[in-house]
């Protein structure tokens, strides 16, 4: 039966039929008596529950009133082809569920595909997906969500989404941070469905919506995979606002990049801006070989071209250990795909024995902190851009050996005895630093110069081919060997061989070669002592060796080579520093090698002083083969003095006419001449070196 009406109304019953009160306006009503069953529908929306409205096809029989159509409650709207209207709830099967704002303007969220029950006694909603294509929206937020139920808090205006959480994504629990980057997660998501965002999306298992604030509330977030980084919130806890903006996340972790995993950032202020980019500041550790931990804040964690970089500084006056050997100060920075953070700014080297508080050394590099070195040039300079010498200098002006640890010389006078370059690391079995080429560190390769500071001794000690500041043209020194400056007590010890190369009569020197080889002193052994020392630095290991094997077999060097032919070659000598005469005196016998490039080989009583002095060095040589057996030499200001106890020596030079006796006559600057001295002068001299000894036991 069809019928037209002007008004339609049912009373609410709770007891008998379990309807709520409806009632509508002009409606058309289609009864079918067979089934008494009433289907109604109405030009305007039905009124249902006093204050909600329906708009749609209501079916009205003695056991059910149902709708097919859209039902409006306060800021929300339910649509479905089967509600089931009870008289204080209803049910809705496969239905949508829409929320608005307050103005009714902006859809807020939206849910498809769930079976919704609503209770309006309690102000409670329920909705339970119904397949997997069952998806949440967030319009105001721009994301959806795959959760698969959710909780309508009428009262509070809240929505409480859970997801069925599955047995695997339980046992979550029980990875760490880097098992859990390579697992393969499932289960509910959240999408952005905002372009900017690049479709960031992530696993959740619980989220809050506050329906006055607009706000998702996500629990249960264990990980965000941003760039190439893995990011895991604090709580598995993160807030999204509008347009899908996720709020700063505080005390985050962080691991970049996800394929190498080196990196790990901790209490981390994150930026999430898309799926391909953030921003951070968070902390880093930097952990020694002895696994000691330095916490560093990273005040700029970011994307550059798809790799996550990572930058900070130290503040000043912050103590920061490389290792227990070094210092740092300045900036660090990381590179995702390089395990080691790289250091840009000065280190310095952890000791007591030298007041070194200015002396940071520049660098920029990546450090391992299982081994620490540092690249060492003539162009390495310190924080303040003054030359980095490592060392031992020589001050005219005060007529001292100091040393030079990373520091420029004390006047540009001064000359740097020797000093090394290539690297620079830490032995700790003899607790030196020492700088050398990467060959001398690694394998004692000794043609290259070495030098080291002994921390137990407080000694400065190096090996190279040595500038004793001799620089007379005309009589030549070339020296090679082991230089010590003890810094605590301050004195300086010499052990080289020693090459002097000077104008001098042949006939003579062989009287003295002759006369030195008859006697019976102890041999000199070539291959130990400074002189294999000497032959490395002169000539190379190759070439030395072959001497070295040479004299091994046959006892002397055939034929020399050329650097070595000189007029006299000491082989073996140890020296101190003697502050008050401001030279080195010699300690013990002299080793001679030979004389005019001839062997001679002996180990023979005497001294030998190399003086210095602001006007001019100088040297002298006082040898004793035999007891009643002498030479004296002494050179200073173009002038060699020359004595012996063989008066024959004496009076074949006395008689040579002026002229054999000079070169550069006429010059200033190279004049040059041997002449006989005095018995005088080589007995002071012999009283002086005796009293020096005698004070220095």
């Amino acid at each position: 039966m069809y019928s037209n009406g002007y008004n339609y109304e049912s009373f609410a019953d709770d007891k008998k039929y379990d309807f709520p009160a409806s009632q509508g306006d002009t409606v058309e009503i289609l009864w079918h008596v067979d089934t008494n069953l009433m289907t109604i529908n109405s030009a305007e929306p039905f009124i249902l529950y006093n204050n909600s409205s329906f708009k749609g096809t209501l079916k009205l029989n003695p056991s059910f009133m149902k709708g097919d159509g859209a039902f409006y409650f306060d800021q929300s709207e339910v649509i479905s082809k089967d509600i089931d209207f009870k008289y204080s709830m209803l049910t809705a099967d496969t239905a949508i569920f829409n929320l608005r704002d307050v103005e009714g303007e902006n859809l807020i969220f939206k849910s498809s595909g769930y079976f919704a029950t609503i209770d309006f006694d309690n102000q409670q909603g329920l909705f339970k997906n119904l397949s997997n294509q069952s998806f949440i929206e967030f319009p105001f937020n721009k994301y959806i969500s795959t959760l698969d139920e959710m909780e309508w808090d009428m009262y509070n205006d809240k929505l409480y989404l859970s997801g069925n959480i599955s047995e695997n994504h339980m046992a979550l629990d029980t990875l760490d941070d880097l098992q859990l980057i390579d697992y393969k997660l499932s289960g509910p998501e959240f999408i952005s469905i905002n372009q900017e965002k690049d479709s960031l999306r992530f696993f959740a298992g619980r989220a809050e919506y506050d329906i006055q604030e607009y706000t998702i509330k996500v629990e249960d977030v264990r990980m965000l995979k941003i760039a190439d980084v893995a990011i895991f919130p604090y709580n598995k806890f993160i807030t999204i606002i509008r347009d899908g903006h996720i709020t700063t996340l505080k005390n985050a972790r962080i691991i970049a990049d996800t394929a190498n995993k080196f990196h790990h950032f901790y209490d981390a202020e994150v930026n999430v801006f898309s799926k391909s980019n953030y921003s951070a500041t968070g902390y880093i550790d930097y952990v020694d070989r002895n696994k000691v931990h330095q916490s560093i804040l990273m005040t700029n964690i970011g994307v550059s071209n798809g790799v996550t970089n990572a930058s900070g500084s130290l503040p000043p006056g912050e103590i920061f250990f490389l290792s227990p050997e070094y210092f740092f100060t300045g900036d660090i920075s990381v590179k995702v795909n390089n395990k080691n953070l790289r250091f840009t700014g000065g280190y310095q080297i952890n000791q007591e024995c030298l007041y070194l508080q200015e002396s940071w050394i520049a660098f920029d590099n990546h450090i391992d902190p299982e081994s620490i070195y540092f690249d060492i040039s003539r162009n390495s300079k310190s924080l303040d851009s003054t030359q980095a010498i490592f060392g031992i200098a020589y001050s005219n002006s005060r007529g001292k050996f100091y040393p030079r640890v990373f520091q420029s010389l004390e006047n540009a006078a001064d000359i740097i005895v020797v000093d090394a370059y290539g690297r620079m690391d830490f032995d700790a079995k003899t607790s030196s630093y020492r700088v050398g080429s990467k060959e001398r560190l690694n394998n004692n390769l000794i043609d290259d110069n070495l030098v080291e500071l002994e921390m137990n001794r407080c000694v400065l000690r190096a090996d190279g081919i040595l500038d004793l500041g001799l620089t007379d043209p005309n009589f030549v020194v070339k020296a090679a060997g082991v230089i010590e400056n003890k810094i605590i007590p301050d004195s300086t010890y010499l052990s080289s061989s020693l090459l002097l190369d000077f104008f001098f009569d042949k006939i003579a020197l062989q009287m003295m070669t002759d006369s030195i080889r008859l006697t019976n002193n102890k041999p000199v052994d070539p291959a130990d002592g400074m002189f294999p020392v000497f032959l490395k630095k002169m000539l190379g290991t190759e070439k030395s060796a072959l001497m070295l094997t040479e004299l091994a077999l046959y006892g002397q060097i055939k034929k020399l080579p050329e650097i070595l032919k000189h007029t006299l070659l000491f082989t073996d000598l140890n020296f101190r520093w003697d502050d008050a005469s401001k030279s080195f005196v010699s300690i013990g016998k002299i080793g001679l090698g030979s004389v005019n490039g001839q062997p001679v080989n002996k180990y023979i009583e005497g001294y030998i002083q190399i003086a210095k002095g602001r006007a001019g060095s100088g040297i002298n040589i006082f040898l004793r083969p035999a007891k009643e057996q002498w030479y004296f030499l002494s050179y200073k200001y173009g002038v060699l003095q020359v004595l012996s106890s063989d008066n024959e020596f004496n009076m074949y030079i006395e008689e040579m006419k002026p002229e054999k006796r000079m070169i550069n006559p006429n010059s200033d600057d190279d004049y040059y001449e041997f002449v006989i001295s005095t018995r005088r002068k080589s007995i002071d001299f012999l009283r002086k070196m005796e009293q020096i000894n005698y004070l220095k036991r």
